[in-house]
């Protein structure tokens, strides 16, 4: 019990980013190839950014959906 509430403390310090993979490489028994998706802690993906292996994935903007409404007033100006 004691050692489950240690364990949570250690786990609530990392927090995980999303990692886009630029080049090739093997790690361990893992192989990442050119634009893989991966999770890693924020430590290493700034060592990961600094050595050019990957780049921070960005939320991209949605284009706002254009109703019906919008539509009609179009075509009558």
């Amino acid at each position: 019990m004691v050692a489950l509430f240690f364990l949570s403390l250690f786990k609530s310090k990392f927090t995980i980013m999303k990692i886009k993979v630029l080049t090739e490489m093997e790690s361990g028994n893992k192989t990442y190839e050119k634009g893989d998706v991966i999770d890693i802690p924020e430590a290493n993906a700034k060592v990961w950014i600094a050595r050019c292996w990957g780049e921070y994935i960005t939320k991209e903007n949605k284009s706002k959906k254009e109703t019906k409404e919008e539509k009609g007033n179009k075509e009558t100006k």
